[in-house]
């Protein structure tokens, strides 16, 4: 860790005169800044444990540093994130206050990024916030990002609004309020891999349940740190920044699809795998019936993320093994409704696929050829097939040592998807079965979608203070910009902060996701017993994980610490 940068930052208002206390609001803005650029300037993308790992020592640091003013308590520590292979932690700070009864407001975020790839030759210094917007001035930028850049109201570089800039904010606040007094406790959470797989917050959730029951904590709020996505101007010019009450479910449906092998002289002898997947992604990718949410919080239609032949080299055999999977936004479709659509849209596909070889086959016949009957295709679900195959031996435990010994055949990977799909393929091998057949199911990651329906007391009140909050950033911002949506149209850590469905929803999703346990997990009990209303009160930015990804300085740094102020006064009921 770079302590000399981790210093300037703790020292930055460890004395405070009393000019700096007359000028409390600018030495705050200035505080949030330089905590940005210094955990910018520690590239932390996600998978690179050494530098993710590096950043949460420094926020270790910094709130180990602070001292609270009496009575009030801080408790910092670094959690080894549960089942992590890359043994990375998060962070997890208590600021304890005695007139909080318990009252507890989380502040919560991601310190990893995604990597600077996109930034070209530049990617390196995307990391350095300062030189990389001077860099920028002789690139080639589209209209908007050079307007921004131009306007110098925009700070340039990875992770200054995805969102190293929220937790600057969050840490910046943090440390006002141990050191003026608060009227609820704050508890800071932060953590890495969110922009993977979010193995972070996965892994942390029980630490984060049993703190919540040992400290006897009232959570009354989870703020995320993500910052307000600017839009794309109107047609009159005008973008907006959106908050939001509620975050994206994400489901990733996978389609494993098994042929029959035959040189490809003798094609109508075989089945190629690759026709039945193509078949799939057609009527899959943007299907309309899979469209949830309506108006400014429409989501997405499904896309197709991965299409692979599954075999080894090169080969004129018929692929006889192929995979394709989705990712898929929802809100309120279960994932039996999504299991049960997505198998009869492979239904649909295998009767194209055998009404594409009838007719194809005609020809070929017209012409001399000679006929083979067509195959029939049989559609199961994972689980369908996982318990098939488990009948077959004598008990679990057989089951067991046979699957470990067919996979211990497999070469290892660290990517979740593709540690599922060989488990997968191992159990259709120990079916010992050769007919054609499309095996659907779930592939990691799962992010059970939020919503705020106003169900209880906390979620109405903190509906209610986004409302309020939207109104005060467009009188302090002068202008109307700020607007609300239901539902966060991205991915975020939010979704592991409770569970509105059934709990039976959970327990489906790891019926049909191979691997649940070992690749990929969430602990179902912490996550139904959590019920934590969720908002985002983050800074201001465009262009996450693009080249021209840029932070709104004016509103993240003087704007948006009075919203996020404001909030948590009326939550601790000081105002």
């Amino acid at each position: 860790m770079n302590f000399l940068i981790a210093e300037s930052a703790f020292s930055l208002k460890s004395e405070k005169s009393e000019e700096e206390k007359v000028n409390q609001k600018l030495a705050l803005e200035d505080e949030i800044l330089l905590l940005t650029k210094h955990l910018c300037a520690i590239a932390s993308v996600s998978t690179d444990a050494g530098k993710e790992n590096e950043c949460a020592e420094f926020i270790f640091n910094y709130l180990s540093s602070i001292q609270p003013v009496s009575p009030l308590t801080i408790e910092v520590d670094l959690i080894p994130c549960e089942k992590d292979p890359w043994n990375r932690k998060a962070v997890l700070g208590l600021l304890s206050s005695p007139d909080s009864q318990g009252r507890t407001v989380i502040l919560t975020g991601h310190f990893d990024v995604v990597s600077t790839d996109v930034c070209g030759e530049l990617k390196s210094q995307a990391f350095e916030p300062d030189l990389y917007t001077k860099l920028l001035q002789a690139r080639s930028l589209n209209p908007e990002a050079k307007r921004d850049l131009d306007s110098g109201n925009w700070l340039f570089g990875r992770g200054v609004m995805d969102m190293k800039g929220g937790l600057a904010l969050f840490l910046a606040i943090f440390k006002e309020y141990a050191e003026s007094g608060c009227g609820v406790n704050l508890l800071f959470l932060a953590v890495p891999d969110e922009e993977n797989s979010s193995a972070g917050m996965r892994g942390t959730i029980r630490k984060l349940n049993s703190f919540i029951k040992e400290k006897k904590l009232d959570v009354i709020a989870a703020f995320t740190g993500e910052p307000c996505f600017r839009t794309t101007p109107n047609a009159s010019g005008q973008s907006f920044r959106p908050y939001y009450t509620g975050t994206t479910g994400k489901i990733m449906p996978f389609f494993y699809c098994v042929g029959k092998a035959a040189h490809v002289n003798d094609y109508f002898q075989g089945l190629s795998s690759v026709l039945l997947a193509s078949e799939i992604v057609t009527k899959m990718e943007a299907n309309p019936a899979f469209l949830e949410g309506q108006g400014n919080w429409l989501l997405s239609p499904p896309a197709c993320l991965g299409f692979e032949i599954r075999r080894n080299g090169y080969s004129v055999t018929l692929p006889e093994r192929a995979v394709c999977y989705f990712n898929l936004l929802t809100i309120e479709k279960t994932p039996q409704e999504i299991l049960s659509l997505c198998v009869g849209l492979a239904q649909d596909a295998a009767s194209s696929t055998l009404e594409t070889l009838k007719t194809s086959e005609g020809t070929f016949i017209r012409r001399g050829g000679t006929s083979s009957p067509l195959p029939k295709i049989k559609v199961l679900s994972y689980s369908e097939l996982l318990n098939k195959v488990r009948s077959q031996f004598k008990d679990d435990k057989t089951f067991d040592r046979a699957l470990k010994k067919e996979l211990s055949s497999r070469q290892d990977s660290f990517d979740e998807r593709e540690q599922a799909i060989r488990i997968m393929e191992a159990i259709i091998s120990l079916s010992h079965s050769s007919e054609p057949q499309i095996v659907v199911g779930f592939l990691p990651p799962y992010y059970p979608p939020r919503i705020n329906k106003r169900r209880n007391e906390k979620e109405s009140r903190i509906k209610d203070l986004i409302h309020e909050v939207i109104a005060k950033s467009n009188h302090l911002a002068c202008d109307s910009d700020s607007t609300f949506i239901e539902v966060f149209g991205g991915i975020t850590d939010l979704s592991y902060l409770g569970y509105e469905g059934d709990p039976k929803d959970l327990q489906f999703i790891a019926e049909n996701l191979p691997g649940w346990g070992e690749t990929f997990w969430i602990p179902i009990q912490e996550l139904t017993e959590l019920s934590i209303p969720i908002a985002n009160l983050g800074p201001s930015g465009k262009d996450a994980h693009k080249m021209t990804e840029r932070l709104e300085l004016d509103y993240s740094l003087r704007t948006a610490p009075e919203l996020l102020r404001f909030a948590i006064k009326k939550l601790s009921k000081l105002q």
